[in-house]
C-alpha cells in the first residue's frame, strides 16, 4: 500500500534581512521663511565657496540635512550654511556625520520670526554637543536680534558669547575673519590685512574698475608724452 507523502511549506526564514533605511534629502518646507533670508544665505554660501575654492578639503554648504546618528532618519538638522575642515570639497546631497568623522567647524543661522527660539536654543544646543566649534546667528532683517550678528565659540563643551566690536564685527576664529551685518548681508573680512572678502560680482566690478583706471592712466602718460615732444620740438626749433 502506498502511503502518501506529505511534503510540509517552506519554512520562514529564521533571519529577517534587516529594513533598509531611507534618509530623506527634503522634509518639503522651504528652504528660507523669506527672499531676504533667501538671498542672504545664498550670497554667503557663494562667498565662502569662492573663498575657498583652491582648496579641496574644505566642504561648504547650507540648507541640506546633517545626519549625525547612524540608522536613525530622524537625527538630522538642516543649516543655513556650514564649513567643514579635512573632508573631500565635492557637494554632496546629504551629509553623515559617522561617515564623514568630521562635524562642521562653523554653523550660521539666520534668523527669522519663525527660527528664533529653535536658532538660539535648540539647535544651537545641539551643535555644541556634536562639537561644532563655532555658532552664529544673524538676523537680516534686524527685528529679532540685538545685536543682530552675535557669535559663540565652544569652550569646556559649552558655548560662549564672542565678544563683538564697538563697529559691530564679530571675529570667526576657525575661518580666519571679521564679520559684520551690512545691508542685509553678512560682510567678511580678513583678520590679518582687514581686507574685505569680495564675492565673484565685487571682484568683477573691481577688475573694471582697475582696467579702467589704468586705461585712464596709460591716457594721460601718452597725452604728457605727446605734450613733451611738441615742447622739445619747439625748444630745438625756436622761431624768431
Amino acid at each position: 500500500m502506498l502511503t502518501e507523502t506529505r511534503v510540509a511549506p517552506p519554512a520562514r526564514a529564521l533571519f529577517k534581512r534587516p529594513k533598509e533605511i531611507v534618509y530623506p534629502e527634503s522634509d518639503g518646507k522651504p528652504l528660507a521663511e523669506t527672499d531676504i533670508h533667501f538671498t542672504a544665505i545664498a550670497a554667503l554660501i557663494a562667498l565662502l565657496r569662492r573663498h575657498y575654492a583652491t582648496r579641496n578639503d574644505v566642504y561648504v554648504a547650507g540648507c541640506n540635512f546633517v545626519y549625525y546618528k547612524e540608522g536613525d532618519n530622524k537625527a538630522r538638522f538642516s543649516p543655513d550654511a556650514y564649513v567643514v575642515f579635512g573632508v573631500d570639497s565635492a557637494k554632496r546631497r546629504s551629509y553623515f556625520l559617522w561617515k564623514e568623522q568630521h562635524p562642521p567647524a562653523v554653523v550660521f543661522e539666520f534668523t527669522s520670526r519663525k527660527t528664533k527660539k529653535v536658532d538660539a536654543t535648540t539647535k544651537k544646543e545641539l551643535c555644541a554637543s556634536l562639537g561644532v566649534k563655532e555658532y552664529f546667528l544673524c538676523d537680516p532683517e534686524t527685528a529679532y536680534l540685538k545685536p543682530p550678528l552675535q557669535g559663540y565659540r565652544l569652550k569646556g563643551g559649552m558655548y560662549q558669547p564672542i565678544k563683538s566690536t564697538s563697529d559691530g564685527r564679530v571675529h570667526c576664529q576657525e575661518l580666519g575673519v571679521m564679520m559684520r551685518l551690512e545691508n542685509r548681508y553678512l560682510a567678511l573680512y580678513d583678520a590679518v590685512t582687514g581686507e574685505r572678502i569680495l564675492s565673484a560680482e565685487e571682484s568683477e566690478r573691481a577688475e573694471a574698475s582697475r582696467a579702467r583706471s589704468e586705461a585712464e592712466r596709460a591716457h594721460r602718460a601718452e597725452a604728457e608724452i605727446v605734450l613733451l615732444r611738441a615742447e622739445l620740438d619747439r625748444l630745438k626749433n625756436p622761431t624768431t
